[in-house]
């Protein structure tokens, strides 16, 4: 019995085991050090059985960087919600938990912005499991309802999505690269009085 034959896949299981295996040879090769056909090998499928799945090595990747994405709304989404009702809480939920995604799956991460990626000539998109929304969106959510609150005025909320999409992105990409030494999750307690006095939010009460 052949590799292959050793490990049918029915319908819709093989596509999701060649997503795992190249998230798998992405972590320990990088986005550039493996090919589509090593990655159907691993799973013990023959190349053109992959091919019936993804066109090429960069369809597969960035279906891959689409399930980080969707997986990067989901964390943001739980750690939203449990903080209730409270805006500036949520906000900054939102902004912590992006950097804790970062930190706990780096090689993803960097597939994610990469050229593979939301970078790349493929298209790619991920949602959150609760609310649809992707990771982006739950940020405008967030600042909407700041303004909706009360919490920030309505003319500080134009261009409230770079301000805090770049302090966090930057953040996580110091922090996974090994340029700041200091955990990024405390890096981004103690930077978000200042996020919260840009956007006029008052005085961080913890």
């Amino acid at each position: 019995m052949t590799v292959a034959e050793s490990k049918p896949f029915h319908h819709g299981d093989l596509r999701q085991a060649l997503l795992v295996e190249a998230e798998r040879l992405v972590d320990e090769h990088g986005a550039e050090g493996f090919s589509l056909r090593e990655a159907a090998r691993a799973v013990g499928v023959s190349p053109a059985a992959a091919y019936r799945h993804f066109a090429d090595k960069g369809s597969l990747l960035a279906a891959l960087a689409g399930q980080g994405f969707a997986r990067l709304a989901t964390a943001m989404e739980q750690a939203m919600a449990a903080e209730g009702d409270d805006p500036v809480a949520r906000l900054k939920a939102n902004g912590r938990s992006y950097v804790a995604f970062a930190m706990a799956e780096p090689s993803l991460f960097s597939l994610m912005f990469g050229p593979f990626g939301a970078g790349g000539e493929h298209p790619v998109k991920g949602v959150g499991a609760l609310t649809g929304l992707s990771a982006f969106e739950l940020l405008g959510q967030a600042l909407d309802d700041l303004v909706a609150t009360g919490c920030m005025g309505s003319k500080r909320r134009t261009g409230a999505e770079t301000l805090l999409w770049s302090s966090v992105h930057g953040l996580s990409m110091l922090a996974i690269t090994g340029v700041m030494r200091e955990p990024a999750t405390l890096a981004f307690d103690n930077m978000f009085p200042m996020i919260r006095k840009a956007l006029g939010l008052g005085k961080d009460t913890g």
